[in-house]
């Protein structure tokens, strides 16, 4: 028994990620042509107008982490909306549930179908740990929650270069990667 069934085994859930998907290639982006934007060398342009050195103080700070998990159980949003506290639930503007937790400082998104998106932690560890008290809260509702597929979809980080970073140029330079 591979993953995906396991997957649906668990949740007893039949969606649309237990089917293979194909990936597709990345489009080629070498033959796009780029204007020029200035006369002198992209080169030139890209280079930092201080050297770097090996200085160790360039280290990337993670500033937020989105992750997802499967709860594997329809959700009454507006029970749960009305039996918990921070949180919001406004059907007419946003089809799930807004809640917060305080330690570690996240937001999850809850919707009707079990699925659940955690975003503001600061590590991966944190995301897991709020991932699982949100969890927790549902299940203390009245739901029977299991917690399936959690995955971190997204991290951002960011570090100062001490350099201003010309964006088109390395755009020009660097263009199959973007």
């Amino acid at each position: 028994m591979d993953d995906s069934d396991k997957r649906a085994n668990d949740c007893r859930v039949q969606n649309s990620e237990t089917s293979p998907q194909h990936a597709m290639p990345p489009p080629s982006t070498s033959s796009i042509p780029r204007p020029s934007t200035s006369h002198a060398g992209p080169q030139s342009l890209i280079s930092p107008l201080t050297p770097a050195s090996g200085d160790p103080g360039l280290v990337p700070i993670l500033q937020n982490v989105v992750s997802t998990v499967n709860l594997c159980c329809d959700l009454d949003l507006m029970k749960i909306n009305f039996r918990t506290r921070n949180s919001e639930y406004n059907p007419g503007r946003f089809s799930g549930i807004v809640m917060r937790i305080r330690e570690p400082h996240t937001t999850a998104l809850l919707f009707r179908s079990g699925k659940m998106v955690i975003t503001g932690a600061r590590n991966e560890a944190d995301s897991k740990l709020a991932a699982r008290k949100y969890a927790r809260i549902i299940q203390k509702v009245g739901f029977p929650v299991k917690f399936v597929d959690f995955k971190v979809q997204n991290i951002v980080g960011t570090c100062d270069l001490r350099f201003p970073i010309r964006v088109e140029n390395l755009n020009q330079m660097h263009g199959q990667f973007s």
